[in-house]
């Protein structure tokens, strides 16, 4: 008998205890579901590893069912989340934060704490943008959506109302109790119901359909167009951004609840001989209006501060007013440039720098401090902002334009969250007609506020001008949707709208990102938008597509029910270990678990931290060997010291055991990787997900130096082949030789028999065998390999 017929043997046996032994599994079916379809690699050689010590693969056969059952346990990093502590990018939220989530019982915006931030890898992305919002999220992410469904009407005909009334003759003792009992069935009135059986009007197809379910009965009906007005119907549904289309209605929050507090600001040092001006202790509105003004068109030096405005304009006359009013600082206008007003005043200078408003017109961003303010200090805020570099159209509409894109989304984000009407940031490129400007084009954002009587309302501004045109009606848009929402009771229109999607489209390879919340509705808000976060043992952690090629647990079923199922499967384990009454087993159990999830925690999935952390110099250059002993190694370890504990061996065979099964699992995931660098160096291509699982192979064989290098490509969005070309193929096949046959040296004591035979010539059959069904019809491992 050959490795390969043994293999094919053991595998029957244990696939079939597992189905009839282990009675926890009939707990569910889908428990059943992910262990249908292993390998059983690891349990082979638990139950060869007992056969060649002399034992019965009868005892073995509960060791290796239970090693079977041990395994590990989606937006782009520039979504802005609105927090507890401001606004802040999705990459930067940490445990501690609270997020705005929808309640999905009471339908109204509440706070959920964070419990951690999650990476989900490098992936292909789409970017989903309304007339209001944009985001970019992979293809299998969650949005709220509002389907509308046509109402469809039917006319029920003489010979259907007659089948109808006979029934409800025959079970009900008069006709107008039948008709009230099925009135409330169906889900409509007792005088609608009338209407329907005696002709009088239309009947709702869906009414119709529960009406005949009811008496158990069918007729023939007519659908028919009732009026000329369509009529919808509507409910909310959770919709993967691959399933949109142009047209659907996607739930957004238009503000956010009024928690801010006013700021402490920054005290200067108090030196002598300074001009001495009045700093308040906290942000007030005029203070915050100053800030803004600063922001749009101000600069700050050491010793001063100075606004570009007309002091003979009703504006300049107001800021500069209000600049006494608040420092009790006279201005000093230049005589040369007249649009000049500097307030002399390294006190004051020195605040307004530390308050993060001192940056280069393409570096400016709202800080994050503003969005921590009251409702009133925030509008000051804008207030200023507009007037100093905003305008306002002829038609009402509010528009900024910016060097900054941060600054333009950072002030959408403001905006939105105080309910105001914005659009999308957009971008356009001029051309610098300055002859002394050596940059030929410029690029600027815009973002655009409509609903100019709101806006003149909340906001305001100093300009009569503006104040005339944002003197506008409401928009029939939003009071439509405020109208449904409202009437049919599906969202807390004070902080919920709709918005419609105007276009998807593929927007490359990013980074995405996750939050954990402690929350039982998994959903929060990012760029405005409400999404949908999933997170779950190894499939979840990895987001694999397929499992032994078909769907894995968490899409099958959902991932809080597959961790669920997946911690049961461990205690099932566990159980049968503890009913062999065996100590060793036991531990040898436990510490398998504990390796397997220490080396998934060890994974560098996050190649933004891992960069981080290789420039600190925290990371050891032998992470990839330590990487496939607690990944992979260490439940073959286990499952051939397993097989000795079986046969009751002494202490030293079974160490043997376990230090053979720890180099047949090295030698298998050395192969595992040397495949993936052969199908990339054949085709030429290669995902970001698969580039950032052999980081850690990459950083054994290059350094660290050149890996930083090639992170740096992937989080661009430009994974190269060309670094694993320089890989030595070489270097890879005589690790995987070196590992088998030092596997080999550790069975030489063990009694000589066919399955000590077999146990030699398992390693390399075994990785060969194992990768040919992980990879069928793909690649196979060169023969110098093996």
């Amino acid at each position: 008998m050959d490795f390969g017929s043994y293999w094919r043997w053991a595998r029957g046996v244990i696939d079939e205890h597992l189905d009839k032994d282990a009675d926890l599994l009939h707990f569910s079916n889908y428990m059943r579901y992910m262990l249908q379809g292993g390998k059983r690699i690891r349990g082979t050689f638990c139950l060869l590893v007992c056969q060649a010590l002399g034992g019965r693969f009868e005892k073995a056969l509960p060791y290796a069912c239970a090693i079977e059952m041990v395994h590990a346990a989606c937006v782009t990093p520039d979504a802005l989340v609105p927090l507890n502590s401001g606004l802040k990018r999705i990459v930067d939220v940490a445990p501690g934060d609270v997020v705005y989530s929808l309640d999905m019982k009471a339908r109204t915006l509440k706070k959920v704490p964070v419990k951690g931030l999650y990476f989900d890898g490098i992936k292909p992305v789409f970017k989903v943008r309304t007339k209001t919002r944009t985001i970019k999220a992979t293809g299998n992410q969650p949005l709220l959506v509002l389907k509308r469904e046509e109402e469809k009407y039917v006319e029920l005909p003489k010979r259907t109302r007659e089948i109808i009334l006979r029934e409800i003759k025959g079970r009900w003792p008069s006709k107008r109790k039948g008709i009230v009992d099925l009135a409330r069935q169906v889900g409509t009135s007792y005088a609608s119901l009338f209407r329907w059986l005696h002709g009088n009007t239309l009947a709702r197809l869906e009414g119709v359909k529960k009406l005949f379910r009811a008496l158990g009965v069918q007729g023939p009906i007519k659908v028919v167009k009732r009026g000329a007005h369509t009529k919808y119907r509507y409910r909310l549904v959770w919709r993967q951004v691959s399933e949109l289309k142009r047209g659907d209605f996607i739930v957004i929050v238009k503000r956010v609840p009024d928690t801010g507090e006013p700021l402490r600001v920054p005290r200067p040092p108090t030196k002598l001989g300074l001009k001495l001006v009045n700093i308040p202790s906290y942000t007030t509105k005029e203070f915050c209006q100053v800030a803004g003004f600063i922001l749009g068109d101000g600069h700050i030096e050491n010793w001063s501060v100075t606004i570009y405005v007309d002091p003979k304009s009703t504006v300049g006359r107001r800021y500069i007013e209000l600049f006494k009013r608040v420092f009790s600082i006279k201005p000093c206008i230049n005589a040369a440039h007249g649009y000049m007003v500097s307030f002399y005043s390294k006190d004051l200078a020195y605040v307004f720098e530390k308050l993060g408003l001192r940056k280069k017109a393409i570096e400016k961003t709202i800080p994050q401090w503003v969005f921590r303010l009251p409702l009133r200090q925030r509008a000051a805020f804008i207030r200023g902002l507009l007037d100093s570099d905003g305008t306002v159209s002829r038609n009402g509409h509010v528009n900024f334009v910016f060097g900054s894109q941060e600054l333009a989304k950072r002030l959408k984000a403001l905006l939105d969250s105080m309910g105001l009407h914005t659009s999308n940031v957009c971008k356009r490129i001029v051309r610098n007609r300055f002859k002394r400007r050596c940059i030929p084009e410029s690029k600027l954002y815009a973002i655009s506020a409509y609903n100019g009587r709101k806006f003149l309302e909340v906001i305001g501004t100093e300009n009569p001008e503006y104040a005339k045109r944002l003197s506008r009606p409401k928009l029939r848009y939003e009071l439509r949707w405020k109208m449904v929402l409202q009437r049919r009771h599906f969202l807390d229109t004070r902080y919920f709208t709709v918005d419609k999607v105007r276009s998807i489209s593929y927007a490359g390879e990013e980074p995405v990102y996750d939050i954990i919340l402690e929350d039982e509705d998994h959903n929060f808000a990012a760029n405005g938008i409400i999404i949908h976060n999933t997170l779950a043992h190894d499939d979840l952690v990895d987001r694999h597509a397929l499992r032994r090629g078909r769907a894995p647990l968490y899409k099958v079923l959902d991932p809080r029910r597959a961790v669920l199922l997946a911690d049961m499967l461990l205690s099932t384990a566990a159980n049968r270990i503890a009913s062999l009454e065996s100590i060793d087993g036991y531990q040898t159990l436990a510490k398998a678990i504990y390796e397997v999830c220490r080396g998934v925690v060890s994974e560098p999935l996050n190649p933004i931290r891992f960069l981080k952390e290789l420039e600190r110099g925290r990371v050891s250059e032998k992470l990839y060997l330590t990487l496939i002993r607690l990944k992979t190694a260490a439940l073959f370890g286990a499952a051939c010291r397993l097989g000795a504990i079986a046969t009751d061996a002494d202490s030293e065979r079974r160490a043997l055991a376990y230090r053979y099964g720890i180099l047949v699992g090295e030698a298998y995931q050395i192969a595992d990787d040397l495949v993936d660098v052969l199908i990339a160096q054949r085709t030429g291509k290669i995902t970001a997900t698969t580039m950032i699982e052999l980081f850690p192979m990459m950083l054994y064989f290059f350094g660290k130096g050149a890996l930083m290098g090639i992170i740096r490509d992937v989080l661009r969005g430009t994974p190269s082949v060309e670094s694993l070309r320089r890989i030595k193929l070489q270097e890879l096949e005589r690790l995987i030789r070196m590992k088998i046959e030092e596997s080999k040296s550790m069975v030489a004591s063990f009694p000589e028999n066919e399955y000590k035979s077999l146990l030699e010539e398992g390693p390399e059959m075994g990785v060969r065998l194992m990768l040919q069904e992980a990879r069928p019809g793909t690649l196979t491992l060169p023969d110098s390999a093996l």
